[in-house]
């Protein structure tokens, strides 16, 4: 089974993909392909060169490009994979192809008070709410809400951890019948 997990920022894509981890997926990230690109060119990985090379790529190769490098690097493998950052209805459909896409969303000041607590890079640190949804506005019109739009399940993270993980147990049900 491949799971790929979309959403805004903050919404809970991380938090889902490890929650499949525990139960047994390989994780991956469509960052990794990126983050791999980065050393072969001895780049330093941050947030501003990953975004210009995930552009580039998509430019040469086609927007679902860091999708299929991710299938590619799975195979046919017989584990599960969940594959998180999809933030393109490109990459969204190339996973569709071969498994089922689950996107996540939460309330606007939710995913703010997350990105405030985790600081995952120094400009999530720095973040206010205002710089919180001008990023937030630019995410959502590269093509994240585009890819929403065509997943096969949507969870609302607006509640608890528990709360999550029951929704998500929900969607893996169902997924065995």
């Amino acid at each position: 089974m491949i799971i790929g997990v979309t959403g805004p920022i903050g919404a809970g894509k991380t938090t889902i993909a490890d929650l499949l981890k525990e139960k047994g997926f390989e994780k991956t990230s469509l960052s990794d392909s990126l983050r791999d690109e980065l050393n072969r060119r001895d780049v330093a990985i941050n947030r501003d060169n990953l975004r210009n090379t995930g552009d580039e790529l998509r430019e040469e190769f086609g927007k679902g490009v860091l999708a299929e490098k991710a299938l590619e690097k799975i195979g046919n493998s017989d584990d599960n994979w969940v594959i998180e950052s999809v933030r393109l209805p490109q990459e969204a459909q190339a996973i569709q192809e071969k498994g089922i896409m689950i996107g996540v969303t939460a309330p606007d000041k939710v995913r703010f008070e997350r990105t405030a607590i985790r600081k995952r890079d120094q400009e999530e640190a720095s973040m206010d709410f205002d710089a919180f949804v001008k990023k937030d506005l630019h995410d959502r019109g590269v093509g994240i809400d585009e890819a929403l739009e065509i997943c096969d399940y949507l969870l609302d993270n607006d509640g608890t951890l528990d709360d999550l993980k029951a929704r998500l147990e929900e969607i893996l049900e169902k997924l065995k019948k």
